[in-house]
């Protein structure tokens, strides 16, 4: 197949893209079915939805001077999604960064301060939160300056 080949995409919703060979080949498993004959007119993506597969392939087409603009743009949760599908996918650079982005919103953040960005709720007890505090005081330094 010749790099101008456009190729088809199908969501886990039934969800049709449409991307160059060239640019869907940055996903190595997506290159692995291509170069097992796996592929028919469509080629299914299980694993995504459309609102995600429609990123992966922005991604995918985008130019690498786009790649930044195109991460800062997103909430928390569609940056979890993404690093799932890009692992799923098998592309390293939407991987690396995707991690990188998320790695630098939670760079020099105290414990309240992650939670807050990944919504997590503390649910330990005041008494379980002392002893990990305690336990692992060095993780807290932060909070104590």
């Amino acid at each position: 197949m010749s790099s101008s080949t456009i190729l088809t995409l199908r969501s886990k919703d039934n969800h049709l893209f449409t991307i160059e060979q060239a640019a869907a080949i940055k996903s190595i498993t997506i290159k692995n079915m291509l170069d097992e004959g796996c592929s028919s007119d469509v080629i299914p993506i299980p694993n995504l939805d459309s609102k995600i597969l429609a990123l992966v392939v922005e991604f995918l087409k985008a130019e690498n001077h786009d790649l930044k603009a195109f991460i800062e743009e997103q909430q928390i949760s569609t940056l979890i999604d993404l690093v799932n599908a890009a692992n799923y996918l098998d592309i390293k650079d939407m991987l690396d960064t995707v991690c990188q982005k998320i790695a630098d919103m939670i760079k020099d953040k105290d414990v309240d301060e992650i939670r807050e960005i990944f919504h997590i709720v503390n649910d330990f007890t005041p008494e379980e939160e002392k002893a990990i505090r305690d336990e692992y005081a060095w993780a807290y330094e932060k909070n104590e300056k």
